[in-house]
């Protein structure tokens, strides 16, 4: 049975309530029916990349966005386009989501 591949995006992976929000999702998902992939920017929470890992959650580090905004959004733009997602969850700020969801 083919899983059905989704790919979560957030500006940052720190522990905050939106990154607290997507590993929830990210590890509750029946792993038998998803495959779980994360795209984030800094900063990194340690403890949260240990958890992509002890889960087998495919996670892509995206460049810093207030540093260099063109290489986050090519950078988003190459993973979805490896991974060829069948569902894309953006998470944050629904006023400032608005380019993360056009690229996808």
């Amino acid at each position: 049975m083919r899983k059905t591949k989704v790919v979560m995006i957030t500006s940052y992976f720190d522990r905050n309530g939106v990154t607290s929000q997507v590993m929830n999702y990210a590890t509750n998902l029946n792993k038998n029916k998803f495959q779980v992939s994360i795209a984030a920017g800094e900063p990194y929470d340690i403890g949260y990349e240990k958890l992509c890992q002890e889960n087998n959650i495919e996670l892509c580090k995206l460049p810093r966005k207030q540093k260099n905004v063109y290489a986050y959004y090519r950078t988003i733009y190459s993973f979805l386009k490896k991974k060829k997602p069948d569902i894309v969850h953006v998470h944050g700020s629904s006023a400032l989501i608005i380019v993360e969801l056009l690229v996808a």
